[in-house]
């Protein structure tokens, strides 16, 4: 997991306790309508600490640096659980989502988990696309998961065997 991964100006590095506030205001951010709160600075070290794991993209340009995406994993006995994934409205549609979570997904099968399973919000169709497009598999329904201000909506379960990307 400790492995830099660059791509263009975007370098995809592992998440740390030095990087939990700056996911938090990021998950905070990219999460506003509800879902995926309860993830505070303290929070992230704390499944950190616990053998959770994750990966954040930070964007270099000729005006700064910054944390663009942010993925946390946790783990759930022989799966690891994707718990929370975000990129930057101003660094979306680039392909930081996907290079997040195949950086998870391989970190995951390197420490031997089965499965990396996630939640996905029934009505985010774009992210679904994307889930399904790295192998991920419907697997499941929750009702009424992500709670909304115009209400609640219910997640797709979605499972990626890892066996084979080691």
């Amino acid at each position: 997991m400790n492995a830099l991964h660059r791509t263009g100006n975007i370098a995809i590095d592992p998440l740390t306790p030095l990087s939990a506030a700056d996911a938090a205001a990021l998950f905070a951010a990219s999460h506003a309508d509800g879902g995926a709160g309860g993830w505070s600075e303290a929070a992230i070290e704390d499944a950190l600490a616990r053998n959770g794991f994750g990966r954040v993209a930070r964007e270099s340009t000729d005006r700064d640096a910054h944390l663009a995406g942010a993925a946390l994993v946790l783990p759930a006995g022989p799966d690891a659980e994707l718990a929370n994934i975000a990129v930057a409205a101003d660094s979306r549609r680039r392909g930081l989502g996907r290079m997040l979570t195949t950086a998870v997904a391989d970190d995951a099968a390197k420490a031997g988990f089965e499965r990396l399973l996630l939640e996905v919000a029934a009505d985010n169709a774009p992210a679904q696309a994307l889930y399904q497009a790295i192998g991920f598999v419907n697997i499941g329904r929750r009702k009424a998961y992500y709670r909304r201000s115009g209400g609640a909506v219910d997640a797709k379960v979605m499972a990626l065997k890892l066996a084979n990307r080691n």
